[in-house]
């Protein structure tokens, strides 16, 4: 696996030198709103989800970030990928690691240091061209990509109601949607907002009915390949969900060629960390 990282680091790392450090363009998704593709049945279009925003490498810019977040939806991304964790104090803000050791300037723990804190960081990144940036709160995230494009709610914190009324309070309930891990998350997160769109984590098809049975409508369903049976697929896409997939590392590596392999198992949704690639290649289909 180092190797793969190796050779994936290299390669990115040639293209931003080649590139003037500038990340490519692409169309900008009109997938604003769930209802405009993601939810719709009927739409075809294969989707790409990016991962922390340019991904997990760092180099068009550092992951959750908002500079990250605006590099991907200029790339194309129908969705966003990001991470929330609380602070002391009570806020919420998105970071994917449990300390800010990773991104920032500063060290220690998200929960034991106060926004003021962690405000008082800086994000600085590999390409040059990217200005110094702070640690998002998670309603400034929501600010910049409302009316850009989806966002998939990674949860880094176990108070899901706080996450939820920070969604409904952005006016976000029709575009962000929540990763969630169990029927009692759902349940909480519903019972905060009923509207609020879910994205359950599935092994099998009596976890995904007990879903659909008891909590739908479901925005869509997250399957790993490993566990992504040819009934898994058929059960979901019978019920008029889509079913996202992580070409993360491996698949990513693979370029084109695990690309497809995550569509032929029944990807709808590709979380990558090379949106620059994989914008692209969909389009192409």
């Amino acid at each position: 696996m180092r190797k793969y990282l190796v050779y994936i680091t290299a390669t990115v790392f040639l293209i931003i030198i080649i590139s003037g450090c500038k990340p490519p363009q692409n169309t900008i998704t009109q997938n604003t709103t769930l209802d405009v593709c993601a939810m719709d049945p009927l739409c075809q279009q294969k989707m790409v989800l990016a991962h922390r925003g340019t991904g997990n490498f760092n180099f068009w810019a550092t992951e959750n970030t908002i500079v990250a977040f605006d590099i991907a939806w200029k790339m194309g991304a129908d969705s966003i990928e990001t991470d929330v964790r609380k602070t002391s104090d009570g806020y919420l803000v998105i970071m994917h690691d449990s300390t800010v050791d990773k991104t920032t300037n500063g060290s220690g723990r998200v929960e034991d240091m106060t926004l003021a804190q962690i405000k008082g960081l800086e994000i600085r990144s590999l390409n040059i061209s990217v200005p110094v940036q702070s640690v998002p709160t998670f309603m400034e995230a929501l600010a910049f990509i409302k009316g850009k494009t989806l966002l998939d709610v990674d949860l880094k914190t176990n108070d899901i109601v706080d996450v939820v009324n920070e969604i409904t309070q952005a006016g976000m309930t029709d575009a962000a949607y929540i990763a969630i891990g169990s029927t009692a998350e759902a349940y909480a997160a519903r019972s905060a907002n009923p509207a609020v769109a879910l994205m359950p984590k599935v092994k099998n098809v009596e976890e995904a009915r007990e879903f659909v049975d008891n909590l739908s409508p479901i925005a869509f369903f997250e399957i790993e390949f490993a566990n992504a049976t040819p009934e898994l697929i058929e059960y979901v896409h019978s019920k008029g969900i889509k079913i996202q997939m992580n070409a993360l590392l491996n698949y990513d590596f693979l370029g084109r060629a695990g690309y497809d392999t995550l569509l032929k198992r029944g990807a709808d949704i590709i979380q990558t960390d090379r949106v620059e690639l994989l914008v692209p290649y969909l389009s192409g289909l």
